[in-house]
């Protein structure tokens, strides 16, 4: 699930699991994309390196490729 916060409004974005066709993600920068297999580009934002990693590995365990 992505949420954008501006001032007033709040947009919520879910992704399945079953859905994404790739991904990458950015340990550098603190970022990345997911595409589905729709064709939809979910952009992704993290506050640290430990949670980017955390999330590569839950990708890893839960997409078969």
């Amino acid at each position: 699930e992505v949420v954008r916060k501006k001032r007033t409004a709040t947009k919520k974005e879910k992704a399945l699991l079953k859905d994404v066709a790739h991904h990458k993600l950015d340990k550098f920068f603190l970022g990345g994309y997911l595409l589905t297999k729709k064709g939809k580009k979910h952009l992704l934002f993290f506050n640290t390196k430990d949670e980017i990693e955390k999330f590569e590995s839950f990708l890893k365990k839960h997409l078969k490729r």
